[in-house]
């Protein structure tokens, strides 16, 4: 399976050194997924947020995705883990609260005394 096969069953136009298709994994109705070949893999991203191994699925159901792992990627393999550390808005899945903050908590400062309004926000993470 190639790209351009992909691209050719769910309908898609080249862009740039790949084709942009519209995603099988949600409703849509803009063109949102690059599917690019690199290496001899498979390359996919949906730009709309879609989980990487969701989109995998959805192609494997149409019979678009090899089934030998020649075009699978770390990200992919793992189970349903959201790309990059965001979380998969279609999976409806709740963020998982590690520390409540308690409602008498002061709000954030938004701006400083002296110096204004802050030029960055830093957000901590648990890591």
């Amino acid at each position: 399976m190639t790209a351009a096969e992909i691209a050719d069953a769910i309908g898609g136009h080249r862009s740039g050194g790949g084709w942009l298709v519209r995603c099988p994994a949600h409703d849509d109705r803009t063109p949102s997924l690059s599917v690019t070949e690199r290496d001899g893999r498979l390359l996919v991203r949906c730009h709309a947020g879609c989980n990487q191994s969701v989109v995998i699925e959805a192609l494997r159901a149409r019979g678009l995705w090899p089934d030998a792992a020649r075009g699978s990627t770390a990200r992919a393999k793992r189970d349903g883990a959201p790309a990059r550390g965001h979380a998969d808005a279609r999976s409806g899945a709740e963020p998982r609260v590690i520390l409540p903050v308690p409602e008498s908590a002061p709000a954030p400062v938004l701006r400083h005394r002296e110096h204004g309004v802050a030029s960055q926000h830093w957000i901590y993470r648990d890591a």
